[in-house]
Formats: C-alpha cells, sequence, structure tokens
C-alpha cells in the first residue's frame, strides 16, 4: 500500500483503506472502509476478518490493525509470534504448545490480537483449541528454528 513520506508525528494525515470486491471499477462502494493514522516510524500489520457482506448470524467484515510490528525478535534464542483470531465462526480459542497444560494465549476472541508471546526457537506443534471446552480445532507444525532472525 503506498503511504505518504517523509512524515512527522505532528503532520500525520487520517487515511482511508477501501476493500473492494475483485471485480470492483473503482473504489466508490466498498466492502469495507477504515480511517487510521499511522504513527511516524511505526511498523503496522493489517488483516481482514469477518464477512464483508454483514449477513445475518455472521461477525461483520472489519481492517484490524496492530502497531508495534517487530522486525526481529528481542532475544537472539527465542522466537517471537502474535497470534490473531480471525474465524468468525469460531467463539474465543487458546492457542499453545501441543502436550502444554497452559497455552500461549487465553480466551482470545474474534478480531483480537494477543500480542508478543515469546517462545524457544524449536520445531513443534501449535494447537488451537476452545477456550471453553478445551476441545482442539486444528494442530499446525511450526518450524519456528527457522525463524529465530
Amino acid at each position: 500500500m503506498e503511504l505518504p513520506a517523509g512524515l512527522l508525528d505532528f503532520s500525520a494525515p487520517t487515511l482511508t483503506i477501501n476493500v473492494t470486491s475483485a471485480d470492483a471499477v473503482d473504489e466508490s462502494q466498498p466492502l469495507l472502509s477504515k480511517d487510521i493514522t499511522l504513527i511516524f516510524e511505526e511498523r503496522y500489520v493489517a488483516v481482514i476478518a469477518g464477512d464483508p457482506l454483514n449477513r445475518d448470524g455472521q461477525q461483520p467484515g472489519d481492517i484490524h490493525l496492530i502497531d508495534e510490528i517487530r522486525l526481529s525478535a528481542t532475544q537472539t534464542d527465542m522466537t517471537e509470534i502474535v497470534f490473531f483470531h480471525g474465524a468468525p465462526d469460531v467463539t474465543a480459542v487458546n492457542v499453545g504448545f501441543e502436550g502444554e497444560i497452559v497455552p500461549l494465549s487465553g480466551s482470545l476472541g474474534f478480531g483480537s490480537f494477543e500480542s508478543y508471546v515469546s517462545v524457544p526457537a524449536i520445531d513443534d506443534t501449535l494447537f488451537i483449541e476452545h477456550a471453553a471446552t478445551r476441545n482442539t480445532i486444528a494442530l499446525f507444525e511450526a518450524d519456528l528454528a527457522a525463524r529465530n532472525w
């Protein structure tokens, strides 16, 4: 995304992010629109989640923004993970390493970020489970050793 360059803290404009359908001719009828103000020399990640058509019974679509994004871990022998819950049809979730009793992230609700969690830079399996029932929803192989930058 193109952003204005050379801005100082006091001159940051409000920017509008518009999300349109793939076949849209222009931005006059966006599916989602959000006004944001970006802070000078800050890094961001934007995630689109939810139902952009706002159908009944679905979480409405939105653009979720997290700041303070790092380009490397704060400790050289660790990896840092940011979690985002973007599944609109799933209630609050826990995320953790398979076989561990205490999750890395607890009761993460839809549309929420869990800020940096430091973990050993090893290969392991991450689980996602329903926070209330502790039933596993998914397992993912996480090659974290290769991500120790």
